[in-house]
């Protein structure tokens, strides 16, 4: 059995994880994962690790950020 191989760009394995998220929620990161050209998996890593844009984060909805 082969498990998930170590990411270049973070040097460490990736595991599955789990999210519970309202239907709105996901379509604000949907759009925002789109519009960056980002995974929605990847648009989480991001900003986890605080490297998202700051204008983002200043947005009151996130999801305004593609409306504009």
């Amino acid at each position: 059995m082969t498990g998930r191989a170590e990411n270049k760009t973070y040097g460490e394995k990736k595991k599955p994880t789990t999210l519970t998220l309202t239907p709105t929620a996901v379509e604000y990161l949907d759009n925002m994962a789109e519009g960056l050209h980002l995974s929605r998996s990847e648009l989480v890593e991001q900003f986890a690790r605080g490297l998202l844009a700051t204008n983002i984060s200043k947005r009151k909805v996130l999801g305004e950020f593609f409306a504009s």
